[in-house]
C-alpha cells in the first residue's frame, strides 16, 4: 500500500489519460501469483475511477511465463474493473496500455555476468523482458524492485526505451532500516518492493516533478563492474583526444623537415651551378684544360719551358707577357 501512496503522491494516476471510450489499460507483467490484486482493485477504485469521471473502465492485463495465478483467477468484485491472465514469454510483445505495473521483475545486476555463462544469459533474458515490457507502455511505467542494483537496471532499460526515468524511490517503510547505496552485500537490503522506479513518455508529466529525498538514490551505478567500464571508457577518452594530437605534431615535423631538405637543396644547387661557371670560363672549349699563353722568349708555353726566368712568378700571379 505504501507503494501506492507514493505513486499517488507523485501524481501517476492523474497524468494518465484513457482511451476514446474511458478504458484506461494496465499491463501487469511478470506478476507471479499476482497477490497484490485485491489491494490494487481496492485503491484503483477509490482514487481512480471514484475521482476521474473520464475514466469508466479499467482492463488489468496480468501476465507471467507460467501460471502462478491460477488461484487468483476469479472475476474481479468490481464491475468496472477487468483482468484478464494470460501464461506468455516475457519475450513477447505486449498490449499498448496507459500504464505498466511491474511488480517483480528478477532482473539481476550487470556485475553478476562475471560470474559465468549461466548469469550471461539470465541477465540478457531479462534484458529483453524488461525492454518489451516498457515497450508496451504508452504513458507511465513503474516497476517494484527488490535491491538497488535492479532498479538502475531498470532505469537503464527504460531509457533505453525512450521514456524519462526517476530516481530509485525507497519505499517509506524502510526509512532508516536499510542502507541507499547500490551493491552493500547486505542480505537486509533486499526487501519486497523496496525502491520503485517511474518512468514516463512525452510530454514527462510524472518524473520531472519527483521531489526526491535522502532515502531516495540519485546517484551513479558504481562497482567493480561498472568501474571497470568507467577506466575503459576514460582511455578510449585519452586516446580519442591525444591521438590527433600525436598525429597532427608528427604532420607539422615532417613539413618542417620538408621545408628544410628544400631549402637545402636549393641552396647546394647555387653553389655548384656558381662553381660550375667559373671553372667553365677559365677552360679551353672542348678539352678541359687551362689555355697557357706561349712564352715570350722561347716561343713555348710558359707552363713546360723549364728556362723562363718569370716562369714562376708569372704562372702563380696568372699575369703573362711577351
Amino acid at each position: 500500500m505504501s507503494m501506492l501512496r507514493r505513486l499517488k503522491t507523485e501524481g501517476v494516476f492523474k497524468a494518465l489519460v484513457p482511451d476514446h471510450q474511458g478504458m484506461l489499460r494496465i499491463n501487469v507483467p511478470f506478476a507471479g501469483k499476482f497477490e497484490e490484486r485485491d489491494l490494487l482493485v481496492g485503491f484503483l477504485r477509490k482514487e481512480v475511477l471514484n475521482k476521474r469521471s473520464d475514466i469508466l473502465f479499467i482492463h488489468i492485463y496480468v501476465s507471467d511465463v507460467q501460471d502462478f495465478f491460477s488461484e487468483m483467477t476469479a472475476p474481479s468484485k468490481d464491475p468496472n474493473i477487468y483482468i484478464s491472465y494470460v501464461s506468455q514469454d516475457g519475450r513477447i510483445p505486449l498490449p499498448p496500455a496507459q500504464l505498466l505495473l511491474g511488480m517483480h521483475p528478477d532482473c539481476s545486476s550487470r556485475f553478476l555476468t562475471d560470474f559465468g555463462e549461466p548469469y550471461r544469459r539470465y541477465y540478457y533474458l531479462w534484458q529483453q523482458i524488461l525492454y518489451q515490457s516498457a515497450m508496451s507502455c504508452t504513458q507511465v511505467a513503474v516497476f517494484c524492485n527488490l535491491w538497488l542494483e535492479e532498479a538502475i537496471e531498470v532505469q537503464n532499460v527504460t531509457r533505453h526505451a525512450g521514456m524519462m526515468s526517476s530516481a530509485a524511490l525507497k519505499n517509506e517503510i524502510y526509512y532508516g532500516q536499510t542502507v541507499t547505496s547500490p551493491l552493500t552485500a547486505n542480505k537486509r537490503d533486499r526487501k519486497p518492493f523496496h525502491y520503485l522506479v517511474i518512468a514516463d513518455r512525452a510530454p514527462f508529466k510524472v518524473v520531472p516533478n519527483i521531489i526526491t529525498n535522502d532515502e531516495d538514490y540519485t546517484g551513479p551505478y558504481h562497482n567493480f563492474w561498472t568501474l571497470g567500464l568507467l577506466k575503459a571508457d576514460l582511455c578510449k577518452m585519452l586516446l580519442r583526444v591525444l591521438l590527433p594530437c600525436v598525429f597532427t605534431i608528427i604532420g607539422i615535423i615532417i613539413i618542417l623537415c620538408t621545408v628544410f631538405m628544400i631549402i637545402l637543396l636549393i641552396f647546394f644547387l647555387h653553389c655548384a651551378s656558381g662553381a660550375g661557371g667559373t671553372n667553365g670560363a677559365s677552360r679551353a672549349s672542348g678539352t678541359g684544360r687551362v689555355n697557357f699563353p706561349l712564352c715570350g722568349f722561347h716561343g713555348k708555353r710558359v707552363n713546360s719551358c723549364p728556362t723562363c726566368p718569370t716562369r714562376s712568378t708569372r704562372f702563380r700571379t696568372g699575369k703573362w707577357g711577351k
